[in-house]
Parts: C-alpha cells; sequence; structure tokens
C-alpha cells in the first residue's frame, strides 16, 4: 500500500473516533500492567524471603521485619532497671530520676486530679498566647 485517497473531514471523524476508543484500551493495559507488577513485585519479595532465611540462622529476625520494642528494663541506672514501665518512656533522659517520678505521679492520679491539671495547663496555655497576641 502506498496512499491513502480519504477525504479531509472523513479523516478528522475517523481520528476523533480513534481517540475515543484509545482511552478504555489504555486503561485496560494500565490494570493489566498493574497486576502484572504486583504479581512481579509478589514473587520478587517472597524469593528475597526465602534467600533471606536460608541465609542466617533461624534465632535472628530478618531485618525487615517488624519488631515490637522491648519492654526489658534498661540496665543503665538502677532507678531505670527497677521500672520497665517508665523506663522506655524516659529512655534517654538526661533526668531519668526526675522523668520516673514524673511519669509515677502522672500514672497514679485520679480522673479529678487529670481533670484540675488539664484546667491548669488550659488556662496557663492561655494566658501564653494573651502574651504573643
Amino acid at each position: 500500500m502506498t496512499d491513502v485517497h480519504m477525504p479531509f473531514w472523513s479523516m478528522v471523524v475517523f481520528m476523533v473516533k480513534w481517540a475515543f476508543a484509545a482511552i478504555p484500551a489504555l486503561i485496560i493495559l494500565m490494570v493489566v500492567g498493574f497486576l502484572a507488577a504486583a504479581v512481579m513485585g509478589g514473587v520478587a519479595g517472597g524469593l528475597g524471603t526465602i534467600w533471606h532465611k536460608a541465609s542466617t540462622p533461624s534465632d535472628e529476625p530478618a531485618p525487615y521485619t517488624f519488631q515490637p520494642q522491648s519492654t526489658a528494663p534498661a540496665t543503665k541506672t538502677p532507678a531505670t532497671a527497677a521500672i520497665p514501665k517508665y523506663a522506655e518512656r524516659c529512655k534517654g533522659n538526661p533526668e531519668v530520676e526526675k522523668c520516673i517520678a514524673l511519669e509515677r505521679k502522672l500514672n497514679e492520679e485520679t480522673a479529678d486530679q487529670s481533670k484540675a491539671r488539664q484546667k491548669e495547663l488550659d488556662a496557663e496555655r492561655a494566658a501564653n498566647m494573651a502574651t504573643v497576641h
């Protein structure tokens, strides 16, 4: 074939129809592509897990698995070691004993004490905001 003889306006109509027909075709191709990528990603992820399990000792967790935060007490200071519940929250605080004492106090307060403390904080916050504006 060397040439196509077609009137101009017929060609315009044909091209517009062709453009509209391409939209669902592209959507279908994108869905097929996403599904193929998901399958390939799943296969590659599964192979990576199998390979990693074969290359590491069984008692060592894989580096990309979820590890819950340890609840074991830190052993750096006796105060931290005595109270594992507060040790994680106060970990890295230069004043560990003060932090633990405050955490213990907040944990032991009643609902009324908590509401009163919240009112005091709200009043202090409002006073600070008044000085800013």
